[in-house]
């Protein structure tokens, strides 16, 4: 096995064998202490995620912690790799964030005005925290609504429907 700490450098090849999973698994170790507590987390058998850790450990050329009845406790290269290992993970999640995982676009909605008046600030205010990359057009209108015609994705209305074929 080569040794990828020590070489302080990396090439494309030296990231051939490692996976994702196995570095998420890793980091989630560090956090929880045990094999056991990371497995029960990601919902994987105890010796799936063993084999996940000997695969790392074995790509990277060096032992990253050692198994204590108890936990496991970071070796000095596992302490260095974490450390090194973190700021990969947080560009990997904002990354995942900027690229469709957060859905965006425009949303027209339809509402009467009593209702629109009544809910309108707070639910807009929540909705554009829970889903900051979508634009909220709301329409206050209490006529009928062609929802092809206007462009409108969603229409909340009161009463009976004239057309039950709308479901």
């Amino acid at each position: 096995a080569r040794r990828l700490i020590s070489k302080g450098w990396f090439t494309p090849d030296d990231f051939d064998d490692i996976r994702l999973r196995d570095l998420v698994f890793f980091d989630r170790l560090a956090v929880l202490g045990t094999i056991t507590a990371v497995a029960r987390e990601l919902g994987v058998p105890k010796p799936t995620a063993s084999r996940w850790l000997a695969s790392l450990e074995e790509r990277v050329g060096s032992p990253l912690l050692v198994r204590g009845p108890r936990q496991a406790v970071l070796t000095e290269q596992g302490v260095a790799f974490h450390r090194q290992l973190q700021p990969v993970l947080a560009g990997l999640r904002a990354l995942r964030h900027t690229t469709g995982d957060q859905p965006g676009g425009t949303l027209r909605v339809s509402v009467p005005v009593p209702l629109g008046r009544l809910l309108g600030g707070p639910v807009i205010a929540d909705f554009h925290r829970r889903m900051p990359g979508v634009r909220l057009e709301v329409l206050l209108q209490n006529q009928r609504v062609d929802l092809v015609r206007d462009r409108i994705d969603l229409a909340i209305r009161g009463g009976p429907m004239p057309d039950s074929s709308l479901l």
